[in-house]
């Protein structure tokens, strides 16, 4: 499998390296680790500086980002502040100790990275990032386990045995690896999906 992109970089010596990169290097990181069913805590912090990366630049660029488009929605009533705080929670936990040193989180699961890496995936490719073959992978893997509608508008463009099956968790995050290697080695597939995930993102935008 290829390593992330500019990984084969980092034992040259010094490099530079711009916002976008680095989280591009970051997600897709931890979109291997996760579907490698590594260490969560890692996939966390990658997929979050990722996902704040992704969604500042999207600021930047005049564009509405995931966190934006959907979190507000859900929050109805909720200050920027508290969804924020709400979303960012275990993200800080690992990331801080000088206010609650002693402090325990009590519910973290690696299912609750899916959704962390979608809005960084998501963010990515309202940025038309379309080169990773990761990001690609995991928008693909997150619909076709999650988001039935979504799945359904895309399935007529995806070769016929990509389908999504009633698996175990392991086998359904080990086949994020299959898919990450059929980009790798199908250029007329990787321009179907390219095409799927574009359309989900014009019916999305549509939708708002």
């Amino acid at each position: 499998m290829a390593k992330p992109e500019g990984a084969d970089k980092v034992s040259e010596g010094v490099e530079p390296l711009t916002k976008i990169t680095a989280a591009r290097r970051q997600l897709a990181t931890a979109i291997v680790l996760h579907f490698e069913d590594r260490d969560a805590v890692s996939v966390h912090t990658l997929a979050h500086a990722a996902a704040e990366v992704a969604n500042t630049l999207c600021r930047h660029r005049g564009i509405e980002p995931y966190f934006d488009r959907h979190h507000k929605r859900l929050f109805v009533g909720k200050t920027d502040r508290e969804i924020k705080d709400a979303f960012s929670r275990s993200r800080n936990f690992m990331k801080h100790a000088d206010r609650d040193s002693e402090a325990v989180l009590e519910s973290f699961s690696e299912a609750d990275n899916d959704y962390v890496i979608f809005m960084a995936c998501f963010d990515m490719a309202l940025l038309d990032d379309f080169e990773v073959n990761e990001f690609l992978a995991y928008y693909l893997w997150f619909v076709s386990v999650f988001i039935s509608d979504a799945w359904n508008m895309i399935s007529g463009l995806l070769p016929k045995w990509i389908t999504p099956i009633q698996r175990s968790r392991s086998d359904h995050k080990a086949s994020g690896l299959e898919m990450i290697s059929m980009l790798e080695r199908d250029p007329d597939v990787r321009r179907g999906i390219v095409e799927g995930v574009k359309l989900i993102l014009a019916r999305s935008v549509a939708d708002d």
